[in-house]
């Protein structure tokens, strides 16, 4: 885990209250299993950016308190063998554990002070569920708590994915799964978009905005966009693969 990241810290000093200054959010979220086998929210991050400039504004990560010291639920968490990163991140003051409330609460927040338009997370569609789930679950609710998120990775297909020089790529790399489907993941995107083949996910909500954020930054220079999440937008890729005969 990288523990140089400036977190919950403004970053710029403009003046928000002028509402003509726009901003975004990328959000990210690793989860943890209820019994039903729920997806459930220990680890929230997100970034606040000019998308524009390509500016960071804010960049915030926490621990879910409730999820996070329940072992029987970590114990289920896909990445639980981080679980000793994240100790280690809140001893030395790197992390900051809250109950998940105060953690809406300080999103909700940032919507509004940072006069924030629009919200993506890559696979949005998993993050928007598993908020709504660690709601109800924490709350013992049965009200939605819904955030309008875009899915990056549905834009992704879209725009440089959607090129022959990607597929080409991806191929060259052997960026593909066992079924030989082209990989569409961050990872692959953020490899593919700053030409640092090696890169890994961290799969941390800390790290993972960063690498999402810059993603949305070279996004947004295409004009024609869908900005619902898609269902499986890997597809578009596979079709683009087969149309080129490849």
């Amino acid at each position: 885990m990288n523990t140089n990241i400036i977190l919950n810290t403004q970053l710029t000093d403009y003046d928000y209250t002028d509402k003509r200054r726009k901003n975004a959010i990328v959000l990210d979220v690793e989860t943890a299993l209820s019994e039903g086998n729920e997806q459930l929210i220990f680890d929230i991050g997100w970034t606040v950016t000019s998308v524009t400039k390509q500016e960071m504004v804010m960049h915030r990560s926490y621990i879910v308190e409730e999820i996070f010291l329940d072992m029987d639920l970590m114990r289920k968490a896909y990445y639980f063998n981080k679980y000793p990163q994240y100790v280690k991140a809140l001893a030395d003051g790197k992390a900051q554990l809250l109950p998940y409330n105060e953690i809406i609460a300080i999103l909700n927040a940032d919507i509004t002070k940072y006069n924030v338009y629009r919200m993506f997370a890559y696979n949005g569609n998993f993050d928007k569920t598993a908020i709504n789930k660690t709601h109800k679950y924490l709350n013992n609710s049965t009200s939605e708590l819904l955030y309008d998120i875009k899915d990056l990775w549905s834009l992704s297909t879209q725009t440089f994915m959607a090129t022959e020089k990607f597929v080409l790529t991806a191929l060259e790399n052997e960026w593909v799964t066992e079924k030989g489907n082209i990989k569409t993941s961050a990872e692959i995107a953020y490899r593919y978009l700053t030409g640092n083949h090696e890169f890994e996910e961290k799969h941390t909500a800390t790290e993972d905005t960063l690498i999402e954020t810059e993603i949305l930054w070279k996004i947004n220079k295409y004009s024609e966009k869908d900005f619902e999440c898609g269902r499986q937008p890997w597809r578009r890729v596979k079709e683009l693969k087969e149309s080129l005969g490849l």
